[in-house]
């Protein structure tokens, strides 16, 4: 450049951020119910700066400041699901979970496949009337006729050392949930996206777009993540956290508002912004340039237009789709299919969907077991 930059503090950017953001368009107000996270967030600017509060309420935070007693707090990351250490952390808290909201197990995980002895294994398949003819042995060999079953049976298991935790936070009115990474395919597996959350391992299914960052064909693959999550989500009417996210350089923010509107008509009723935080002031990589107004822009105004429908979403579902896609553990362990693998299936189930959405259908993701018990009758 030619010119000479100019030099700002941080409370000197987050003054003239401020004045930027006071001359917006005034559209609809901060959402009352609807919780929006990571405004500032990932920072410490709000402990360091009024001026970061100030902007915080400013773009429509309604989680971070001035939120005690809002049972609102989200915690990122509590990995022990064991009823000791839960316990532990709800008395060394002052008013121990009265303000929690959410507590994520983990970044970018997927519970664990936790393996069986052979005398547990076979207990496990007669107690599921599966009969086999010759010795029942946990297998991770893949041309072993037991090793779908024993892959289902570790699966579950795993599920089973997070249930009783989930079901402890979810008694004090906490959801518990694990961020489900996009990278590097769009994986939406019936095993991570249906199964967890039917076992009541997670109470709040959880993902992020990063549709900025990874070559996909639209913003729409937003909605396909969120229908995979719906999915599981169905069993108990859980709640959808989803990360949208502005990240400047990198997301536009034409692109980030079609983000956060796919993730809202196909479930989503958590929205976060991962993070909507000054670069002047960002600790991490998840930040917004502080001079990239437009984005600023598309930011306040995503949230405050949410302060018009949000009881719709809050109050009301994802009208049931009459197409269903299938999403099969049994191609997911048989293929070995991963977040970093060709995905073949599931890059062809893409292509259906967009094809689909395209056309203005509906979908929905089933999986084999709700075929078995009947929950595909109604789809044409």
């Amino acid at each position: 450049r030619y010119w000479k930059p100019e030099i700002r503090t941080q409370k000197e950017v987050l003054d003239w951020l401020n004045a930027e953001v006071a001359k917006f368009p005034k559209v609809g107000s901060v959402p009352k119910r609807m919780p929006f996270y990571n405004i500032m967030g990932f920072s410490g600017a709000l402990a360091a700066f009024p001026e970061a509060r100030q902007l915080a309420l400013a773009l429509g935070d309604n989680t971070t400041v001035n939120a005690a007693g809002k049972k609102r707090e989200l915690v990122a990351h509590w990995p022990d699901p064991s009823l000791e250490w839960i316990k532990k952390q709800e008395t060394s808290r002052k008013g121990g979970f009265d303000d929690l909201a959410i507590v994520s197990y983990g970044d970018e995980i997927h519970l664990p496949a936790i393996p069986l002895k052979d005398d547990e294994f076979s207990q496990w398949l007669k107690a599921r009337g599966v009969r086999f003819d010759g010795p029942v042995k946990y297998t991770t060999t893949k041309t072993d006729p037991l090793f779908y079953y024993s892959q289902i049976a570790a699966k579950e298991k795993g599920a089973a050392k997070y249930a009783p935790g989930t079901a402890y936070y979810l008694s004090k009115g906490v959801r518990t949930g694990a961020n489900y990474s996009p990278h590097a395919n769009y994986l939406v597996t019936e095993i991570d996206y249906i199964r967890p959350f039917k076992l009541k391992a997670m109470s709040m299914p959880w993902t992020e777009d990063y549709a900025w960052q990874i070559a996909e064909f639209s913003p729409q693959v937003v909605g396909y993540l969120a229908s995979g999550l719906r999915a599981g989500a169905k069993y108990d009417d859980l709640p959808i956290h989803m990360y949208v996210m502005p990240h400047s350089p990198g997301q536009i923010p034409t692109e980030f508002r079609q983000s956060f509107y796919a993730a809202v008509a196909h479930g989503a009723k958590h929205i976060d912004y991962f993070c909507a935080t000054p670069s002047a002031v960002g600790a991490t990589e998840n930040y917004v340039d502080s001079y990239d107004l437009p984005m600023w822009k598309a930011i306040h105004r995503c949230t405050h237009e949410a302060g018009i429908f949000e009881d719709y979403i809050l109050d009301g579902k994802v009208r049931p789709a009459k197409v269903g896609l299938l999403l099969s553990s049994t191609d997911e362990l048989i293929t070995g299919v991963n977040n970093f693998s060709l995905a073949l299936h599931n890059n062809e189930r893409k292509a259906l969907y967009y094809a689909l959405r395209h056309a203005q259908i509906p979908v929905d993701f089933l999986s084999e077991d709700d075929v078995i018990e009947g929950r595909a009758k109604d789809y044409k």
